[in-house]
């Protein structure tokens, strides 16, 4: 399996940087110039591009003489930029470059990504160090896959496979102790904002709002060492604006602590009248958070249609809140599932302010209410709801709703 080491440059929205290389000429005051000595070349053409906070622009473009040699003299602005070197989308470096830099690129044109080498330059040197070791922990795990294409008919599958999952595990710890670290050692360059925003296959390695202290403090070094970058301004802004959404979101959390009264919930049932979770006081009301082309949401949905069955007549009541653009199929879902209760939907989906107002992050997710309206658990089990609504409940039966 071939792997290209993906460096998810979300500076911001828009960056995916291959940790890679590039070439030069002599700098003036505000200049950096890169030299390339590339062998196996037959005069292709290299490119040098800036990457921008949104966008990629090129810079120049020159072709390598006989001996595979080439320079480019540039500016950089704000102290320091992110540049892509490469003759196509498949075999690029990525570089760092400071104003009044000399760097020097030695690499291999069938193969720049895991050929080259970079001096002169601590950013891109940097930069080198992470691509290095993320390409090794790549290939530990390409040699996992190897090995269960392998086996993975033999008796003992079930148990190589637990091993290999383990060992995989291993290796994505490897690489987010790694890149942590790169980040505290290295956060006086701009090598730590990619980092900072490494994908590692399809995974981010370090959660903005996780690790939101050490975003913080390579803003704050930064800001003091480039302040007129654009790609500090950048993380500044991301840094200033996911406290503001931590914020909210802790506010959020004990609002929805049990206890507290449940947020007011109107939405439009299947006819389109509007009806409101606070209409069925006197219930114990589970809030039934779901999606009709989610599984999982699916099956739950059976599970809670059985809870139903066992506890409905003594007072207790689903209010199914789905968020599905497409009315006709939700409400065949509906009927599918044998889903009772009431049913309402936001057609907006993720973007619906329930959402945020209930912190949902995932579907399923449900929130169980007392005859009070207060909130009593937030995405229980179904197991830890049942043994609830023992508690709850009453042993008397009470008419449903739709009695």
């Amino acid at each position: 399996m071939k792997k290209v080491f993906n460096i998810c440059l979300v500076v911001f929205l828009f960056v995916t940087a291959l940790l890679m290389n590039g070439c030069v000429s002599a700098p003036g005051e505000n200049e950096a110039t890169i030299e390339c000595n590339i062998l196996f070349s037959r005069g292709e053409i290299i490119y040098l591009d800036e990457i921008l906070v949104y966008e990629r622009v090129r810079i120049d473009s020159a072709a390598l003489d006989d001996n595979g040699k080439c320079n480019f003299s540039f500016p950089v602005d704000g102290g320091a930029g992110i540049f892509w070197l490469g003759n196509s989308e498949d075999n690029y470096i990525t570089l760092i470059v400071e104003k009044g830099e000399e760097v020097k690129i030695e690499g291999d044109i069938r193969n720049l990504p895991a050929s080259y080498s970079v001096s002169d330059s601590k950013g891109s040197e940097y930069l080198f160090q992470l691509h290095r070791h993320t390409l090794i922990n790549y290939a530990r795990l390409d040699s996992l896959s190897v090995i269960w294409q392998s086996r993975m008919y033999n008796a003992d599958k079930l148990e190589l496979r637990d091993s290999l999952d383990s060992i995989a595990v291993s290796v994505y710890d490897d690489q987010f102790a790694f890149v942590k670290r790169f980040v505290e050692e290295k956060k006086h360059s701009l090598a730590a904002i990619i980092a900072l925003y490494q994908t590692f296959g399809k995974v981010m390695i370090l959660d903005e709002f996780e690790n939101l202290v050490l975003f913080e403090d390579v803003a704050f070094f930064l800001k003091n060492k480039y302040p007129s970058n654009q790609h500090v301004n950048e993380l500044v802004a991301r840094v200033e604006k996911n406290k503001v959404l931590l914020k909210e979101k802790e506010e959020i959390m004990l609002r929805l602590q049990p206890g507290n009264l449940v947020p007011s919930l109107s939405l439009s049932d299947m006819s389109g009248a509007p009806v409101s979770v606070s209409e069925y006081s006197g219930y114990v009301v589970l809030i039934n958070f779901w999606q009709s082309k989610n599984p999982l949401c699916r099956q739950i949905n059976i599970k809670l249609s059985d809870l139903y069955k066992s506890h409905g007549a003594r007072g207790f009541l689903l209010f199914n809140v789905s968020f599905d653009d497409d009315l006709d199929i939700w409400k065949n879902a509906v009927k599918l599932d044998k889903l009772p209760g009431i049913h309402v939907n936001d057609p907006r989906e993720w973007n619906s302010p329930v959402i945020k107002m209930f912190n949902i992050s995932d579907l399923p997710y449900s929130v169980l209410v007392d005859r009070g309206g207060l909130i009593v658990g937030n995405n229980l089990s179904i197991e830890e709801i049942n043994t609830k609504l023992y508690e709850l409940l009453p042993f008397q039966r009470k008419a449903t709703p739709q009695e």
